[in-house]
């Protein structure tokens, strides 16, 4: 009976050690957040793990649902930055230059892969082409049978 308990406590131990706090991918330094919208933070942790979320001048907190799985909605900001976020829960992450402004999504075109380095001009382009508020979150081609929880890479860029 000891043995059983003595194994039944370790293995809780080592699920409770490995069950950190983490977010989607697309939550990284230099990203973008929509401007003048609700802003949803969303990820996993340990089942019943309390998350806590700052960004900006506000705060919250919320309980991972029993499947691990946790969202914070946060109130619309102005545009503006750079922030950091912050969520901690056992562990804690920090997101630095955080934006909030316009997001646009593009998808579809073969001719949205040509680069600068390939374009009419490219030299005079690149040298008068630094917009720091201008990011980019470039998603990697990947083929899925569903829907997938997370994407495969992919980093937000200046």
């Amino acid at each position: 009976m000891k043995k059983l308990l003595l194994f039944g406590t370790l293995c809780l131990f080592i699920f409770k050690s490995s069950a950190k706090i983490r977010l989607p991918k697309i939550f990284s330094d230099n990203m973008i957040l929509q401007r003048d919208k609700p802003i949803n933070i969303w990820g996993w942790a340990a089942p019943g793990e309390k998350i806590m979320v700052k960004i900006h001048a506000q705060s919250k907190q919320t309980l991972a649902s029993k499947e691990g799985k946790w969202i914070i909605q946060m109130k619309p900001e102005a545009a503006g930055g750079p922030f950091t976020l912050e969520v901690s829960g056992q562990n804690k992450i920090i997101i630095k230059n955080i934006l909030f402004g316009e997001i646009w999504i593009c998808s579809g075109q073969s001719n949205m892969e040509m680069t600068v380095a390939s374009s009419k001009n490219a030299t005079e382009e690149i040298k008068n082409g630094y917009y720091p508020t201008i990011r980019q979150f470039k998603i990697p081609a990947v083929i899925a049978a569903k829907p997938e929880e997370d994407l495969s890479g992919g980093e937000w860029l200046e």
